[in-house]
């Protein structure tokens, strides 16, 4: 279970690994798919039964046809890349130019393990201040599988914490 942020603010969902999705003939294997939990919202709407999502929607080039009322999804170089999945269990947002704040943090995952809460804020990354980078530098830290390093401040003082990422 996550916070799900997105532009129209943050949702709780739960995120699982899916086994196949098929797109006219196009297989996508191993999608990610997110079931949102909120019960207030465009994401709680009982008539609205999902939403592809950019990372589907990315693989593919869109062409509009106004007059006929159509959407032409062509594939694109990109189909068949893997999807990625955060390794961490830890979402964040950017609170100030130097720090990331922690939003949420999945139980049973690496961040949990590392004794993260929610509201703790991370002041650098494998040794390099937040101070010049963005919630998506830190991209390459949730799906990636080596270990990194956070420097925290939160309730408890200032710590240090090393995340293990693996499969969620």
């Amino acid at each position: 279970r996550y916070m799900g942020l997105g532009i129209g603010g943050g949702d709780i969902e739960d995120e699982y690994r899916g086994h196949d999705f098929l797109i006219g003939k196009v297989d996508l294997r191993g999608p990610v798919v997110r079931v949102s939990q909120t019960t207030a919202g465009d994401f709680s709407s009982r008539s609205v039964a999902g939403n592809i999502g950019a990372d589907v929607l990315s693989r593919f080039t869109l062409t509009f046809d106004y007059a006929a009322r159509t959407v032409t999804l062509t594939p694109n170089v990109t189909v068949h890349r893997p999807f990625r999945e955060d390794m961490t269990g830890l979402t964040i947002v950017q609170s100030s130019p130097k720090s990331f704040r922690v939003v949420s943090v999945a139980a049973d995952s690496p961040a949990s393990e590392a004794g993260i809460r929610v509201g703790a804020d991370i002041l650098d990354v494998d040794g390099t201040p937040v101070t010049g980078l963005g919630v998506k530098d830190f991209d390459a830290f949730r799906f990636g599988r080596s270990a990194f390093v956070l420097t925290l401040r939160g309730a408890i003082g200032q710590r240090t914490v090393t995340i293990h990422p693996r499969a969620l």
